[in-house]
């Protein structure tokens, strides 16, 4: 925490002091840099004065936030350089992970979870959405709420072939 609020940055033998907010985000917009570079820009109100931020975030994560989202921002004082967003948190919806977790979820504009993706620190994969769950767990099994279709067959509906611990050979037949 205190590297967020107050941090010294040694470069080039000078130290350039930097700090940390968390601020409200209030607009969401997509921007370019002198660069090139495309990046999201916001604003941002720090105790109800507004500031134009850009995010960083991680390669390969595209993730947008929403508004009632707070930011985690950082800015180079006495630089006049706009603030920088380094991460977003969401405060509608309480964290369902536990050590060594990690889950990804979609929300709508109001911020209810859409679908997910839980990652779990066992090695299993859940991947959910409202109609339905599909789990890679960690032994290798794979079970799916609902039916399961390979190439345009229906795994509920079509004959499966199995043959039992005995030796015996069977034939399940479709759910009516």
């Amino acid at each position: 925490m205190f590297i967020l609020l107050v941090s010294l940055v040694a470069y080039q033998f000078k130290y350039i002091v930097m700090s940390g907010r968390i601020a409200k985000i209030r607009e969401i917009f997509n921007t370019t840099l002198s660069n090139g570079a495309k990046l999201l820009g916001f604003s941002v109100d720090f105790q109800g004065t507004a500031h134009q931020a850009i995010a960083t975030g991680i390669a390969g994560i595209d993730a947008k936030p929403i508004l009632q989202d707070n930011a985690v921002t950082i800015k180079q004082e006495n630089s006049g350089s706009q603030p920088i967003v380094i991460g977003t948190n969401d405060v509608l919806n309480e964290s369902v992970t536990t050590e060594g977790e990690v889950q990804i979820y979609s929300r709508d504009a109001e911020g209810v979870k859409q679908a997910d993706i839980l990652i779990k620190a066992d090695g299993s994969i859940k991947l959910n959405n409202s109609s339905g769950s599909f789990e890679l767990k960690a032994d290798g099994i794979c079970e799916a709420s609902n039916d399961i279709i390979i190439g345009g067959i229906s795994f509920l509906k079509h004959l499966h072939k199995f043959t039992n611990a005995d030796g015996v050979t069977a034939t399940t037949q479709p759910p009516e």
